[in-house]
């Protein structure tokens, strides 16, 4: 199933669809808020981005795009 939810981060996204991501942690999400998109890990995924948590992730709360830290991608 794919779409957006107002609990799912805004910086979520597909890379050949950027409105679209899939509910469930999967590689091909993309995090569209670093230098780079790339896919955060599945547990970080499953702990922030497809959650009302994702406001806590340090790349939402950068607020401009910097590179996705290790420790996440």
């Amino acid at each position: 199933m794919t779409g957006q939810s107002k609990n799912v981060c805004p910086h979520l996204g597909l890379m050949q669809d950027e409105a679209t991501h899939m509910n469930f942690p999967t590689l091909a999400n993309h995090c569209l808020n670093c230098k780079r998109p790339a896919s955060p890990n599945l547990e970080h995924q499953n702990e922030y981005c497809l959650t009302s948590r994702h406001e806590e992730c340090v790349i939402y709360k950068a607020g401009h795009k910097i590179s996705m830290p290790d420790e996440i991608g």
